[in-house]
């Protein structure tokens, strides 16, 4: 946070800088305020320099993961509970 803080507003971040953020969790309007310049400012950055932003891959993670599972619980509910009333 100290390094974004201290960039010249003039300057660009450093791409090492910018990927350091993100993976540690701060988002694309955290790290504006720091460097005091706009949200679009590091999208636009962030997508220049080819950093994707972690909460997309975390979503990818879920759907891949967590959905199915979510649906294979829902069915086996759903199969126990008709088998009960029988």
């Amino acid at each position: 946070q100290k390094e974004l803080e201290s960039i010249n507003i003039n300057q660009e971040i450093d791409k090492k800088i910018l990927y350091r953020a993100k993976r540690i969790g701060f988002s694309d309007y955290q790290i504006s305020k720091m460097i005091k310049k706009t949200e679009i400012y590091v999208r636009d950055l962030r997508e220049k320099y080819l950093i994707k932003p972690v909460v997309k891959l975390l979503e990818k993670i879920y759907l891949k993961v967590f959905k199915p599972l979510s649906f294979l619980k829902n069915m086996v509910l759903l199969t126990s509970l008709s088998t009960e009333k029988t």
